[in-house]
This record gives structure tokens, C-alpha cells and sequence, in this order.
């Protein structure tokens, strides 16, 4: 599976202004950009977002609508031994003329919620794995052919393989564009196939 997309449910309104009121506060005190080699989103790590007020719902929300998405799909199974393991998240505040330059991850799978993306945000784009000895090139430089761009919405969600090479286009809007990302990996849980067993 290269990617999914799908729409989150709605938080709940005085969830939300809480939490974006915190938000904004933590991006402005933190002065972390993500690496140079990458781009330059403003970034706050897991320690600074766990402290967000209103985050640890979202957060649920957002690993309960995944879980959902995934048995839908059937990328997931019923009594299935392996299951999703949270090991880093993080959020980006893109400002306009940010962007983030082709990279990968380390873990096998991640999610991004887009919390706030105005019309016309800055695009995801997936770059063909034959230029992956480019790394930390701009999107920019890559032919359309070897691109595959989406558009990020408020409220969605794009759950894609992280070893996939992608980057992320210009912002042009004078909106900031805040994201959520998340990154799994997909192992077997002993413990469930342990008592399976024993009922065996």
C-alpha cells in the first residue's frame, strides 16, 4: 500500500479552540525548525505536543479513526497478531514560502492529519524511489512524470509507507498550514499470539 486518504471526524468545537489557542502559544516559544537538509517548517517535538492542552484526545481520535481505516480497508485483520506501535510524532506550522525537501522515514508507516490546511496548501508530493539518491532535493526538481501529488484538506488524513521518497511544495498561502505526523511500525504482538495459543 502506497497511501490512504480519508476525512476525520469533527472535534468537538470548544476541543478545538483549546487546543489551537495552546498550540499556537507552544509554536511560538519554541524556536525548532525541522533540519535545514529537510526544509524549513517550524516543528515541535512529541514532549512539547504532549503538553498541548486537548492534544491527548485528538490523539486518540486520530489512532481510533486510523485503526477503523485500516480494518476497512483490510490492511488489518480480524484477530490479527500484529498491530500498530506509535514510536514519534511531532507537528509542522508551515508559513508561507516554507517547504520540505525530498526525505523519507525510518519507520515503516506514517500519518499525517491535516488540522489546518487552507485552500491551495502546500502539496504532498510522492517521488518516483528511482531518485532516491537525490535526497534533500527540491521538489521542484523532479519532472511531473515522477511525481504524485496530493492536496491536503483541514480535517483529512493521508496514511502512507514512510520508506517512500516525498516531499512537500511551496507554501503559498497566507494561512498556516499545521500538521500532525505520526509514525508506526507494524509488529507482531507475542503476548496475543502467546494466549492464543494457550487456548489452543
Amino acid at each position: 500500500m502506497l497511501y490512504h486518504v480519508w476525512e476525520c471526524d469533527s472535534i468537538d468545537p470548544s476541543l478545538k479552540k483549546e487546543f489551537d489557542e495552546d498550540l499556537k502559544i507552544k509554536f511560538d516559544e519554541s524556536k525548532h525548525l525541522v533540519p535545514e537538509s529537510v526544509g524549513d517548517a517550524h516543528s515541535i517535538k512529541d514532549a512539547i505536543l504532549n503538553s498541548v492542552k486537548g492534544f491527548d484526545e485528538i490523539q486518540n481520535m486520530l489512532i481510533v479513526s486510523l485503526t477503523q481505516q485500516l480494518k476497512s480497508i483490510g490492511f488489518i485483520k480480524e484477530n490479527d497478531s500484529r498491530e500498530l506501535k506509535l514510536e514519534r510524532l511531532w507537528a509542522n506550522r508551515m508559513r508561507t514560502g516554507a517547504a520540505a525537501k525530498l526525505h523519507w522515514h525510518n519507520t515503516r508507516f506514517v500519518m499525517v492529519y491535516y488540522h489546518h490546511a487552507p485552500e491551495n496548501s502546500a502539496e504532498l508530493v510522492f517521488i518516483h524511489p528511482k531518485h532516491s539518491a537525490k535526497k534533500f532535493s527540491q521538489e521542484i526538481d523532479f519532472s511531473d512524470n515522477d511525481k504524485l501529488k496530493l492536496v491536503p484538506k483541514t480535517q483529512t488524513c493521508i496514511f502512507h509507507d514512510g520508506n517512500i521518497p516525498h516531499a512537500v511544495a511551496e507554501h503559498k498561502h497566507q494561512e498556516d498550514r499545521i500538521s500532525i505526523i505520526l509514525e508506526f511500525s507494524f509488529e507482531r504482538n507475542y503476548k496475543k499470539i502467546f494466549a492464543k495459543l494457550k487456548e489452543l
